[in-house]
């Protein structure tokens, strides 16, 4: 390790790369930021709206979207697996290996998103008891479940273009579409919740189909955008299809430990939000607040993990691994800067957001406290982001970055707040400060693994 460190001391020196560095960082990680941050503004206006309904709807909702948040992890971690190839093939100009790699990412996303689809729709009452045993959220979150069910095969789509088309730094294209659902979907949740323009208030019920149609919606404009500007993502048939069993194979062999450690972090997460939810339905809301709001910061993080994974695929299938080196510790110091900035943000909101929620005052309390709490290990937070998302899978290093986020999770996290939530009936806060010293504990370990350049992997070879 000691003779790295005169290199990882280096980081420190923000501005080393110059000005071509942070201007391509910008590049990217702004358009990334911003569609994250929409995506996430558009999740607290649902809150906003279905939280005027009240803790029972806010609940049931946010537990109803928990499965479709497993479902889009199914599909992050393959669309983030195949951007690995694509940011790579990029910088060796290889646009055949690029459409071959989106190709494959589409055949098994839809392929994974139908199941997901079919579950939701057919079952959604066994769905809904699985997460909660409060029967009113249960009947609510049934009808939410079986609305937005059809739009899943949708968002395969737009997620495995939308990282395809940020690792080929045109990640202003999927933002657009962003923007314009925005807006879509904020009117049609304003109409159809409350009953506007002639319509009757739908309720809960009104924001499932005003997500159903905006996600609809997303997917389509998407595809205009790409095969009207030609880029190397606007691929025929013939060519998204034109891959043998060796390519699939070294497709999962990369992609397989990516999906593992989505859709693992993502039972892990649903499991724990079970028991919020057998906590009792006031704690499962404040959650889903805090989420909601936690989640607008994260755009950042997901903007600048992102781009990271960008630069450093690139430098790695250019064949500059000196240079990719370079950017990693240049990455994990602002990563660390990033965390403080919006850990202080995000402190100054818990003392305002708790108010525009018409939820008990116990509940607002509980929002407080954990956004306080959250607030404090957001650095180790933005780091692990930078490690798993941004340095460890550019550099093709996916199996390491799985278990590295995983066991963790599931030797200490899930266990620990098992026995302190439903068997001691501790405070929700105690549970939320282990998972953030579980934040310490992966950032520690990615900074030595970042430091022993086991995690650079040239795919294109």
């Amino acid at each position: 390790m000691g003779a790295h460190l005169p290199l990882f001391l280096q980081g420190f020196s923000l501005f080393r790369e110059g000005k071509p560095f942070y201007r391509k960082l910008f590049r990217l990680a702004g358009p990334i930021a911003f569609q994250n941050l929409l995506v996430s503004s558009l999740a607290v206006v649902d809150t906003l709206m279905v939280g005027q309904l009240g803790a029972v709807p806010i609940a049931a909702v946010g537990l109803g979207g928990l499965f479709f948040f497993l479902t889009t992890l199914f599909y992050y971690g393959v669309a983030s697996g195949a951007a690995v190839f694509v940011s790579q093939f990029r910088g060796s100009g290889d646009v055949k290996g690029i459409r071959r790699t989106i190709g494959m990412a589409l055949v098994f996303t839809e392929a994974g998103g139908l199941l997901y689809s079919c579950f939701a729709i057919a079952a959604p009452g066994v769905i809904m008891r699985i997460f909660s045993p409060d029967p009113a959220v249960i009947e609510i979150g049934k009808v939410y479940l079986r609305i937005t069910g059809f739009s899943f095969l949708f968002t395969g789509v737009t997620m495995t273009y939308s990282l395809v088309l940020r690792s080929l730094n045109k990640a202003k294209l999927p933002l657009i579409a962003s923007v314009i659902v925005f807006f879509i979907n904020t009117v049609l949740n304003y109409i159809l919740i409350f009953g506007h323009l002639g319509f009757s208030p739908m309720g809960v019920k009104g924001a499932a189909v005003a997500t159903t149609v905006s996600r609809f919606l997303e997917m389509i404009i998407i595809l205009i955008l790409i095969y009207r500007r030609k880029n190397e993502a606007a691929a025929g048939i013939r060519e998204l299809l034109d891959f043998s069993k060796k390519h699939i194979k070294r497709f999962f062999k990369t992609t397989a430990p990516v999906i593992m450690n989505e859709v693992g972090w993502a039972i892990g997460a649903a499991l724990i939000k079970m028991i919020y939810a057998r906590m009792g339905t006031d704690i499962i809301a404040a959650v889903n607040i805090t989420e909601t709001v936690g989640n607008l910061l994260f755009s950042f993080f997901i903007g600048s993990s992102n781009a990271c994974a960008i630069i450093i695929g690139n430098k790695i299938g250019e064949r500059d691994t000196g240079t990719a080196r370079r950017y990693a510790y240049e990455f994990t110091v602002l990563s660390v800067i990033l965390g403080f900035f919006l850990g202080l943000i995000l402190a100054g909101l818990a003392l305002l957001l708790p108010s525009a929620f018409k939820v008990s005052g116990e509940t607002r309390q509980m929002v407080m406290l954990i956004l306080f709490i959250q607030a404090f290990f957001l650095p180790a937070v933005s780091l692990n982001l930078h490690y798993i998302i941004g340095i460890l899978r550019g550099g093709g290093d996916t199996t390491f970055a799985f278990m590295m986020d995983l066991v963790i999770t599931w030797i200490v996290g899930i266990p620990l707040a098992y026995l302190i939530g439903l068997v001691f009936h501790g405070p929700i806060y105690l549970i939320i400060f282990l998972v953030g010293i579980q934040e310490v504990i992966k950032a520690l370990i990615g900074l030595f693994r970042m430091i022993s350049r086991k995690w650079i992997h040239n795919l294109t070879e």
